[in-house]
């Protein structure tokens, strides 16, 4: 966490841009957890989904943005971040808040495992960080999500506050 920590101090004296931020915040989390993609998602469309702002690949060292999430196509997931603040889908496929997501988005994406945590800025939700694994199915412990849940905390505190 102390890459997140230096960049988010460096992005509160307005010395480096978003993207920058994103992409050592991902980066952060995969080298701790030892998860495939990490990803970063803010609210889009007046609220009606979520855009990805930033994604990385830790199997092939590759960045990208942009794929969108409406939740007129996947109503529960939506409904159980706001509820719970986190998804822990050792198996997205039998989960039943990502189960609307397994034609759009895991079967192309090849995900097996997700852990996820939503982000707030005053008490409302803003976005999502997501963690998803493709070798292997992953059964998140308790240091996981108290990581990604600590995490999340910081970026939302920090990010949105600046």
């Amino acid at each position: 966490m102390l890459r997140t920590r230096k960049i988010l101090s460096q992005k509160m004296i307005g010395s480096i841009d978003d993207e920058t931020v994103f992409r050592e915040v991902c980066l952060d989390v995969s080298e701790s957890l030892k998860v495939d993609l990490v990803s970063i998602w803010y609210c889009s469309d007046g609220g009606g989904g979520i855009e990805c702002q930033c994604r990385y690949d830790a199997l092939d060292g590759a960045f990208s943005k942009g794929q969108k999430l409406m939740k007129t196509d996947c109503q529960f997931y939506f409904e159980t971040m706001v509820e719970y603040n986190c998804i822990s889908a050792p198996d997205v496929h039998s989960h039943p808040a990502t189960k609307e997501l397994i034609e759009a988005y895991f079967k192309p994406n090849g995900i097996l495992s997700l852990l996820d945590f939503i982000l707030h800025e005053d008490f409302k939700p803003i976005g999502v960080i997501c963690c998803e694994n493709r070798r292997d199915h992953r059964y998140w412990n308790d240091n996981d999500k108290n990581y990604l849940r600590s995490l999340a905390s910081l970026i939302s505190h920090r990010f949105c506050t600046t």
